[in-house]
């Protein structure tokens, strides 16, 4: 396995009969952050996708990655058509995506709460489990007890959400062929990693098959490429286009216009032919291309200043501040766990009424500013983090907050997250902004309170590169999109 950088796959698209419906599936059922929709419509859109005449609806949701998202299409023209009734993963084309959960049983319980059950029992013991769920269109979506990638992937960048994509599967007439030309295509790496054994046939309904598998990794997501021995996998059936239900593709992204066309020209080298020139309309640089057996790969690069409007940044408001310390994990702990004694750190008047210890499932009653809330403690794993919810008394809704210490070489990295939804029409951004500030000047507190003092930064700002990665993720205040579109 390697950490060597290689161009990140930063999207994986489902064409959906309900967009909104499928988006929230990934959102409420699997903890993902929405990120707003689009309409895409017209000669630009065709000139890329290469789909007749298309009017569609685009909604978008994150995961725990900086860079990635998931992308639902609706496509109102034309008519999506489904797969074919005796389709199954050993047919040519994007079969499976696979999703790392933070809490297998919580996330299981939240898309039954949906009405979407395992099709089978879950394989492996205690911290290896997987199981098979479909999507609301029937997608296979396999979810991962342990991170398949731990130890090579990047570390996530937004590690209060619940759900990280890793693998995306695809079956191909010719393993070596399609490896060949997707590494030396894209800029991707071959790991010597196996992400599955025989046994994990069954759960997606081909026990006993027999295929062969390479894994090409870019960024944080592995292309787990298949060639099934038996069953042999069929082509596409005729007349089939993107719009078709199902996976669309994937997109390889790019932050720098450089590297999107240094690679576009690699991609043509290596035999994957272009829909047409890379479009670009300012907010990205984009354009579909085809290897000679018709496997859709997008090859995106999206401004960051126009994240919002791509679905690149969250579409409710999404609070982050970080501060680094000298302090030692443990200590920093002793004091975030604290919460009656906050006001020594965090310079605000707090009062609590608390029946015990805290742990999971506690409930308590804060007074803090001259308001009391009320609290319950969703998750307590000392010494690395808690979240809570606020449930009673607040202004916002939907408010969950996590507080993460974060080992830092022989200090801490301190991590409060918060995302909620403001009763109040158009003032969520207002709320994050004063959120945000608060939030920092506490932690930058809570360093000093250890009595070693912030670390590489001063009071009240972030240091130099605990920034880079705000930057990065953009979530130093992600809140609702100027266009007004949102989805729960």
């Amino acid at each position: 396995m390697s950490t060597a950088p290689c161009t990140p796959f930063n999207q994986v698209c489902i064409v959906a009969r309900d967009g909104k419906r499928t988006a929230r599936w990934y959102t409420a059922g699997l903890g993902m952050l929405p990120a707003g929709r689009n309409v895409f419509f017209g000669k630009l859109t065709e000139r890329v996708q290469a789909v007749p005449g298309p009017l569609l609806h685009a909604f978008w949701a994150l995961d725990r990655q900086g860079f990635f998202q998931v992308e639902v299409f609706q496509y109102l023209k034309p008519p999506p058509r489904p797969r074919r009734l005796d389709w199954t993963p050993a047919d040519w084309g994007y079969s499976t995506v696979g999703v790392h959960v933070r809490d297998f049983d919580a996330a299981l319980a939240r898309l039954a709460a949906l009405g979407s059950l395992p099709y089978t029992e879950p394989i492996g013991g205690g911290g290896e489990r997987r199981v098979c769920v479909p999507d609301p269109d029937g997608n296979l979506v396999e979810l991962h007890e342990r991170d398949p990638l731990a130890g090579i992937a990047p570390p996530p960048e937004r590690p209060d959400l619940d759900a990280t994509v890793r693998v995306v599967t695809v079956s191909v007439p010719d393993l070596d062929a399609f490896c060949a030309r997707a590494e030396g295509g894209f800029g991707l790496l071959r790991e010597d990693v196996r992400l599955h054994e025989p046994e994990h046939e069954r759960l997606w309904g081909l026990d006993g098959a027999k295929r062969n598998t390479a894994v090409l990794r870019g960024g944080g997501v592995a292309l787990e490429v298949v060639q099934y021995e038996s069953p042999r996998g069929r082509p596409w059936p005729d007349g089939h286009r993107l719009s078709d239900l199902g996976y669309m593709n994937v997109a390889v992204g790019f932050r720098d216009t450089v590297d999107f066309d240094h690679w576009f020209a690699h991609a043509q080298a290596e035999g994957w032919t272009p829909h047409g020139k890379p479009l670009e309309i300012g907010i990205f640089r984009v354009m579909y291309v085809d290897d000679r057996d018709g496997f859709d790969v997008e090859m995106l690069r999206p401004r960051t200043w126009a994240d919002r409007l791509t679905g690149f940044a969250p579409s409710m408001p999404y609070v982050v501040a970080e501060q680094l310390s000298d302090a030692p994990p443990a200590e920093v702990w002793a004091r975030v766990a604290n919460i009656a004694g906050m006001e020594s750190w965090s310079g605000l008047p707090v009062r609590v009424e608390e029946p015990g210890p805290p742990g999971t499932g506690t409930r308590r009653r804060l007074k803090i500013m001259g308001s009391w809330v009320a609290e319950e403690i969703v998750q307590w794993d000392p010494p690395n983090r808690y979240a809570y919810e606020l449930t009673g008394g607040s202004p916002l809704s939907n408010h969950h907050g996590e507080v993460h210490v974060i080992p830092d070489g022989a200090g801490s990295r301190i991590r409060w997250a918060v995302r909620f939804r403001s009763r109040i029409p158009f003032t969520g951004r207002l709320i994050a902004a004063a959120l945000q500030r608060r939030l920092q000047q506490a932690l930058s507190g809570l360093a000093e309170d250890t009595g070693r003092g912030p670390r590489r930064s001063s009071r009240g700002a972030r240091s130099s590169d605990v920034a880079q990665t705000a930057r990065r993720s953009h979530s130093l205040v992600d809140n609702s999109r100027s266009t007004g579109g949102t989805h729960d």
